[in-house]
């Protein structure tokens, strides 16, 4: 237990580039590169063994378990990747789709058509890559571009709403918070 929330630690520490301190060829950008998805797998992993845990025990969690999750949750609130690799995280290595709608894409420019209309194809939406992503994100880029992690981990916090401890709820709530603020439907909070 002490070994896990060390490493976890060490792994925040590794993936916290305070924004855009340093350069995308810099030895810290490599390994936080190589440590953001471990770190993020992780978290992932833990957010959702305590979901099942508290759905089948419920007030039965013991206080070092509560206390962990908190940990987690406020370090991913907390923690500011390099703008490069939250968009990697974000997109899952796919550059966003910054192009308008109505315009082609070059994926679109390849797909078959009949009298110029598309077969069937949306071309407002790309086909899904991944299992449960949301193609938001090809439309939306985060604001801040350095808080996608909290954008990729979106489905596991919303699994977090109906939790009871109230300190991890209210955790979830700022971390649901800093996600509007990602997608610029809220204000950022006063600092």
């Amino acid at each position: 237990e002490v070994l896990l929330h060390d490493c976890l630690k060490g792994l925040f520490l590794l993936c916290n580039q305070g924004g855009c301190k340093e350069t995308r060829h810099s030895c810290f950008m490599h390994i936080a590169t190589l440590a953001a998805p471990t770190l993020l797998s992780q978290c992932e992993v833990l957010l959702h063994k305590y979901i099942q845990k508290e759905r089948k025990e419920p007030g039965q969690i013991s206080d070092s378990v509560k206390a962990e999750i908190n940990f987690v949750l406020l370090e991913l609130a907390n923690l500011h990747l390099h703008p490069v690799i939250s968009q990697e995280i974000y997109t899952f290595g796919k550059p966003y789709n910054m192009t308008p709608p109505g315009e082609p894409t070059p994926q679109e420019d390849n797909d078959p058509s009949v009298d110029g209309e598309s077969m069937g194809k949306d071309t407002h939406f790309s086909p899904q890559e991944h299992p449960g992503r949301s193609d938001v994100a090809n439309k939306l880029a985060p604001q801040t571009n350095n808080r996608g992690h909290l954008l990729r981990l979106y489905p596991v916090f919303c699994e977090c709403i109906g939790i009871e401890d109230q300190g991890i709820r209210q955790t979830i709530v700022r971390i649901m918070k800093l996600v509007g603020v990602e997608f610029g439907i809220m204000t950022p909070p006063p600092i």
